[in-house]
């Protein structure tokens, strides 16, 4: 009985050395990722900076000439996305364009067909009939039509003359 308690403390210090080899281990490696990662976010962070023109003093000339390569490049890419931009703004304002006078043309065409005089059109809405006058000017309509003061538009209130 003794033996078999002397063999399980010696397999338990076995298992926590080799379990703290292992946990020894692995903080090794997280200490030295993080050490590279560190770095990389250092080397990134001034290299950003120096693209935006920060810390160029220590550069040497190479350096500095790489640098102006990455801002010159991205200065294209800015301008070439802003042309793109603009010219979609052009086109679709000449679509515009094309659609409004389109419909400005409509438009002269309805005021030419109601220019010989008035039109009178009646629309049914609910249970009462409103009447609608167009015209081209009052003054022939008001001669045209001598009971213009009985014509009235119903807007969903009483009118006041009880109509």
């Amino acid at each position: 009985m003794m033996e078999l308690i002397q063999r399980h403390n010696v397999q338990s210090e076995k298992s926590n050395k080799l379990l703290g080899n292992t946990q020894h281990l692995h903080i090794q490696t997280a200490s030295s990722n993080h050490a590279v990662l560190s770095k990389e976010l250092a080397d990134r962070t001034t290299e950003l900076k120096q693209l935006m023109g920060e810390e160029l003093q220590e550069l040497g000339l190479n350096e500095l000439m790489k640098v102006e390569k990455l801002v010159e490049a991205g200065l294209s890419r800015v301008g070439k996305i802003k042309n793109d931009k603009l010219l979609n703004d052009i086109s679709k304002m000449k679509t515009r364009e094309l659609e409004l006078m389109e419909e400005n043309e409509w438009l002269k065409q309805q005021v030419e067909m109601q220019k010989p005089g008035c039109t009178r059109n009646t629309t049914e809405q609910g249970n009462s009939a409103e009447s609608i006058t167009i015209c081209q000017s009052l003054v022939p309509c008001l001669e045209a039509d001598k009971s213009f003061s009985d014509t009235s538009l119903r807007l969903g209130l009483p009118s006041s003359n009880g109509h």
